[in-house]
């Protein structure tokens, strides 16, 4: 049985910023940079069942989550910030000798975040994006 868990938490913002234009407006000293997240988590877990001459399986299972980030160097727009996002991930594998098959479910829950897209202020113009709806990766290996 594997377990893994990661945590991470981040400050970091600017302590001085070239400003070519000298606008006021445009200094980001004491902003955070962009995609930057201040916490970050994740934690997995693994089991492997032998079978004798018939290989392994071995079963996966993962959380990430993040919170929320900007997507430019403009981090006082909240038009630009990504959401907090939290993710789950299974999998399954079959080894036997050389060969490996598998498949694996990212976003097992479907989860939908708007994410930040295209903006342009001088037409008042804002599109979203999204992250990557559930998908399904199967998969077969050969080892050499």
């Amino acid at each position: 049985w594997d377990l893994g868990l990661s945590i991470a938490l981040l400050r970091t913002r600017f302590e001085t910023f070239l400003n070519p234009s000298g606008a006021a407006a445009s200094d980001l000293t004491g902003e955070p940079p962009p995609k930057a997240p201040r916490f970050t988590l994740g934690a997995s877990t693994g089991y492997v069942i032998p079978l004798g001459g018939a290989g392994e399986l071995k079963f996966t299972g993962a959380l990430r989550h993040e919170s929320g980030s900007y997507n430019d160097i403009s981090a006082t727009r909240e038009i630009t910030r990504y959401p907090r996002q939290t993710y789950v991930d299974l999998g399954a594998t079959h080894r036997i000798g050389p060969w490996t098959t598998g498949i694996i479910v990212k976003n097992l829950f479907d989860k939908t975040y708007a994410l930040p897209g295209l903006y342009a202020p001088a037409r008042n113009i804002y599109a979203v994006t999204y992250n990557p709806s559930r998908s399904v990766l199967v998969s077969l290996r050969r080892d050499f």
